[in-house]
């Protein structure tokens, strides 16, 4: 009798395992295409994601150290304008303006010019060996979410200065650029130095006003 309580409990986990592999398998690094079928991720896509979702998180707390106390911070904001379509890594308001810092955490060594469509990214392994991956630029990625932010505040009413810029959390980027951030001392004077810009003020009412109205788009894009 107890051996036949061993066999059936036996049978039971054997049975719990598959189930659990079989999910796991479905799960893994798993995405579907616009055809329905299932893609799956190569090491090197996975690993690139990952290493994106840390470079965003340090990037946002980093940025969230220096907020001071009425700035606004809206992160992973999704807008969209004429069929155009962008994702915000970190969206600063305050009473200097409004700031887009998209973040990148590259590894290796960069290689491109401001205005190319895209950059060389040189990495080399512990083995030695030299991998060579084209990116796309992240200057004219962020140009673009300025251009969509832009036309969607003037179909609010608001006429204000996007200033954008791009976080290289490696300190990597192969060019000196007005949009580059490489640390966080940069980070806090794109944000709150007004030597540059005086003539800009964003009084409190339109901060909230624009804030209300991108989370409200934001929603509405999700839900579609």
């Amino acid at each position: 009798m107890l051996d036949y309580i061993y066999i059936i409990g036996g049978i039971l986990l054997a049975w719990i395992f598959f189930i659990a592999v079989s999910a796991g398998s479905q799960d893994y690094g798993g995405s579907q295409d616009y055809g329905g079928s299932q893609r799956y991720e190569s090491f090197e896509e996975r690993e690139i994601r990952e290493a994106g979702k840390l470079g965003e998180a340090y990037a946002q707390s980093v940025i969230r150290s220096l907020l001071r106390l009425d700035d606004i911070l809206l992160c992973n904001l999704l807008i969209e304008y004429d069929d155009m379509q962008a994702e915000l890594d970190n969206l600063v308001i305050n009473e200097n303006g409004i700031f887009i810092i998209e973040v990148k955490r590259y590894s290796g060594v960069l290689v491109g010019a401001e205005d190319d469509l895209e950059w060389l990214k040189i990495h080399v392994s512990q083995g030695g060996n030299e991998y060579h991956k084209y990116v796309r630029n992240p200057i004219r990625q962020v140009k673009r979410q300025t251009y969509i932010l832009s036309s969607i505040l003037k179909s609010f009413g608001v006429y204000e200065y996007v200033k954008p810029y791009v976080f290289f959390v490696n300190e990597n980027s192969p060019i000196r650029s007005d949009y580059v951030l490489n640390n966080v001392t940069a980070i806090d004077k794109a944000l709150h130095n007004r030597y540059f810009d005086r003539h800009t003020y964003l009084d409190r009412w339109t901060q909230d006003f624009i804030k209300r109205q991108l989370l409200e788009m934001d929603e509405s894009i999700r839900v579609d």
